[in-house]
């Protein structure tokens, strides 16, 4: 992410496009940011909630790819009409490296916490789903056979 950042804060005040091409170096090493941040995440929760984990990364992958756009050509636009408090066409490339700057501290803070075993997360879970007054997993379970067995034949 920090690749990412120093990229985007050098194309903001690049003064020429020799200058830009420098940065592209820096970018290319954010290209493996993506899968080495999903690898990491994977591990941080139990299997049974890989798909939770997927499915949230895709929406917030799709929604930054949506609102990016529209965020920061407005950013280029305040920086760079005549009314401009100050002149500034790499103010977009600033925002978007600030963004990555506070997705790192978001994702340090996260990472710093230490991932649950199995076992206490199973216990956790299922003693947060008693407490909520909802069914335990063995609740469930015990349920779902009940549904299955045809039960007494006349």
């Amino acid at each position: 992410l920090l690749g990412g950042a120093l990229a985007f804060a050098g194309y903001a005040f690049a003064p020429n496009t020799i200058t830009m091409f420098v940065f592209v170096g820096a970018y290319a090493v954010f290209g493996f940011a993506g899968p080495a941040l999903n690898a990491i995440m994977s591990k941080l929760v139990g299997p049974k909630e890989q798909g939770e984990l997927q499915g949230a990364l895709a929406c917030v992958g799709s929604l930054t790819s949506v609102a990016a756009p529209i965020v920061l050509t407005q950013i280029f636009f305040f920086f760079t009409k005549p009314a401009a408090p100050v002149y500034f066409p790499g103010a977009g490339y600033l925002a978007a490296s600030l963004f990555l700057v506070l997705a790192a501290m978001v994702f340090t803070r996260l990472r710093t916490t230490q991932p649950a075993t199995a076992s206490a997360a199973k216990a956790s879970s299922l003693g947060l789903a008693a407490s909520l007054g909802g069914e335990s997993e063995s609740m469930t379970s015990e349920r779902s056979i009940s549904k299955r067995s045809p039960g007494p034949q006349p």
